[in-house]
């Protein structure tokens, strides 16, 4: 069976576990106590859901990078970024900013050259009033082309350039994490 269909059986056995707390509940002479009693249980198994979920959200940009660079399957891949987000977590949200703010950078600059050099005085939302403009039949497919397209082509490449150096800073920072947790050096094969 795969990982989602364990996920998703364990966390269906939690939720009927709780369901099933919340109905005994609902007896009149021993409802309230077994509830009390549950209690805990229940608010162990949310805190374990918490975990899990913000584990899960944080560590999703990494598992690309988890499983190109291991050569893992998605369980092995999975349980190495739980493992260097749950040990390392500074390191994790250190190392992600700034490979975040690094990789936005060259984005920045081709926007700014770019619109320095190709479109002077020409604000992006202004492509949105070019396009109105020509839908309406009072801009000719010429000037669109000059005033929306090309605009919006250097936001495209503006764009994909970001992912790629986010991919990557990103990959960066996966080693950064397996060096500092599991001291593999960035070097191995």
């Amino acid at each position: 069976m795969g990982t989602a269909v364990w996920g998703g059986l364990v966390v269906g056995l939690f939720i009927f576990f709780c369901a099933t707390v919340g109905l005994v509940g609902a007896v009149p002479a021993v409802g309230p106590m077994c509830v009390g009693m549950g209690f805990g249980v229940v608010m162990g198994v949310c805190l374990i859901c918490i975990l899990v979920m913000s584990g899960w959200v944080l560590g999703l940009p990494l598992l690309p990078s988890a499983l190109a660079v291991d050569a893992a399957d998605a369980f092995d891949g999975v349980s190495r970024v739980f493992s260097y987000l749950f040990a390392a977590p500074w390191a994790y949200l250190i190392t992600a900013v700034g490979a975040t703010c690094f990789a936005c950078l060259p984005a920045v600059a081709v926007m700014a050259i770019g619109r320095w050099a190709f479109f002077p005085g020409t604000q992006f939302a202004d492509c949105l009033i070019h396009l109105n403009l020509w839908w309406s039949g009072k801009m000719a497919t010429a000037e669109l082309t000059e005033q929306f397209y090309r605009p919006l082509l250097l936001l495209a490449v503006t764009a994909a350039l970001a992912f790629c150096g986010l991919c990557v800073s990103l990959t960066h920072t996966y080693l950064l994490l397996r060096r500092h947790v599991d001291g593999t050096e960035i070097e191995k094969e």
